[in-house]
């Protein structure tokens, strides 16, 4: 189906879920993919390419927004965007927006594999019921499962009832569960067990530490859960190789560098290469 089409079909669907009363349609299709307008930012998306540290291979690419105010052009952060939102519902609406549109994207990929895209905390407290049902609707439409994704969730405090919930929900539809814990120290692993994640992020600043991310990576290995750490460089990928860091993901690529410069990738092939030695 041509982008045009699935944009088309993806702006009706917007209509008719949108929690708020908006003439124009958010998805819009370009000579090098689709953005989406929301509150006059202009959104797009970056792909960061995931590999793995045991065979160097290519193992997929978390999704990664960009926004820019349509007024003056400036990049937005991805926090400022989710700060509008003056209601939980429009919240949720902008979050499956956001999702959808790197859903959209990937489908062009010329190294589609595994997409890792996030899903906001708030988003999941908002939604009673039926979690990743409406996704899966769009990633249909885009060409794509729910055995291709793998939603990304930044765990807050003690895990909650309704993150339980959603996550047996995600589950049962297909879809892999990363999580992610910013700032939290990992001498207690514990907690993850019930929540039962395919992956953990773990923060680069943990590089600095190999000895500790080596123990850690370990324990959550023993446990059955993949580790996936954000490196820059060869040196850093190393370090993460020789830690027992499952997944590395390197920095994000734009959809016009893939267009315009084929070899664009080439500053991580020797990160890359580097995990295969």
């Amino acid at each position: 189906m041509p982008l045009t089409d699935i944009v088309r079909y993806l702006n009706s669907r917007d209509r008719d879920q949108r929690p708020f009363n908006h003439l124009d349609d958010p998805f819009v299709a370009t000579r090098r993919g689709a953005v989406a307008r929301y509150a006059r930012i202009t959104l797009s998306t970056r792909y960061a390419p995931i590999y793995s540290t045991a065979s160097g291979s290519l193992r997929g690419h978390a999704a990664v927004l960009d926004a820019h105010g349509d007024l003056n052009d400036l990049p937005l952060l991805q926090d400022s965007v989710f700060a509008i939102p003056s209601s939980g519902a429009e919240y949720v609406h902008l979050d499956r927006l956001v999702r959808t549109l790197h859903a959209l994207n990937y489908l062009l990929h010329p190294e589609q594999r595994h997409l890792f895209v996030k899903v906001n905390l708030r988003h999941i407290e908002n939604v009673p019921s039926g979690h990743g049902i409406v996704f899966e609707n769009a990633l249909r439409v885009c060409g794509l499962a729910p055995s291709s994704i793998t939603l990304e969730i930044h765990v807050e405090g003690k895990p909650t009832a309704a993150l339980h919930a959603a996550l047996d929900a995600y589950r049962a539809r297909g879809y892999r569960i990363a999580l992610a814990r910013p700032g939290h120290d990992w001498r207690d692993v514990d907690w993850l067990l019930p929540l039962r994640p395919d992956f953990v992020r773990l923060d680069a600043a943990l590089l600095r530490e190999p000895d500790a991310l080596h123990t850690l990576a370990l324990r959550l290995r023993n446990r059955g859960i993949q580790t996936l750490i954000e490196a820059d460089g060869a040196a850093q990928s190393e370090r993460a190789a020789a830690s027992a860091i499952d997944l590395v993901q390197h920095p994000a690529i734009t959809e016009n560098d893939y267009a315009e410069h084929p070899h664009a990738h080439a500053a991580t092939t020797d990160a890359q290469a580097a995990l295969r030695e």
